[in-house]
């Protein structure tokens, strides 16, 4: 059966442990909650610690600031054995709502927190195997897979030098070499130096 009830063994209390929480701890945010959490260090310690605190900067008065604490500490009282049974850790449920949430919300909030650090810590202890981000040998052949070229040889963005390409024609009037001489006047034409008798 589930123990249902909140003893001062499972309230967080010490300075020193506080001090270490903050200082080495994890973090988890939702909508409600900054969890602070660590796991104990000591091999011989059994079961899990907790602490609720509201800041006197959001809520000015005293009633709403107990209000919240009471009903953290219940939700934590009801789903605290949600946590694996050999789950040793110290938690401080910070609330950082802006306003006052009723009982359900802060429930969901809490159990949603239980299990994200449960599932983080059960990920740790059994990391997934690393892929590969890549086959050294093709799916389909026996032997590594034959290398294909990036670029066709004489493309422009091969390495190799591409096949020069004249800028010019032979013989045109911007290429380096003269044009043909073309007679200014033809054989025989009126314009010649010779004379018609």
């Amino acid at each position: 059966m589930a123990d249902l009830t909140y003893p001062k063994s499972v309230r967080l209390h010490h300075r020193k442990a506080f001090e270490v929480l903050l200082d080495r701890g994890s973090t988890h945010y939702n909508a409600v909650f900054k969890v602070f959490w660590h796991m104990h260090e000591a091999e011989d310690a059994e079961g899990c610690r907790f602490a609720v605190s509201v800041p006197k900067r959001t809520f000015k008065r005293a009633v709403k600031r107990n209000l919240l604490k009471r009903r953290t500490r219940e939700a934590i009282r009801l789903n605290r054995a949600c946590l694996p049974e050999d789950f040793a850790a110290d938690f401080l449920f910070f609330y950082r709502a802006g306003e006052v949430c009723d009982y359900a919300d802060i429930e969901k909030a809490v159990v949603e927190a239980f299990s994200a650090v449960a599932a983080k810590v059960a990920a740790a202890a059994n990391p997934a195997p690393e892929t590969p981000l890549f086959r050294a040998v093709s799916p389909d052949s026996h032997g590594p897979a034959p290398e294909t070229p990036l670029f066709r040889a004489g493309s422009p963005d091969s390495h190799g030098p591409a096949p020069e390409t004249p800028l010019f024609r032979a013989g045109s009037t911007d290429s380096d070499d003269l044009a043909p001489e073309t007679p200014l006047f033809r054989a025989g034409s009126d314009n010649q130096d010779q004379s018609h008798e």
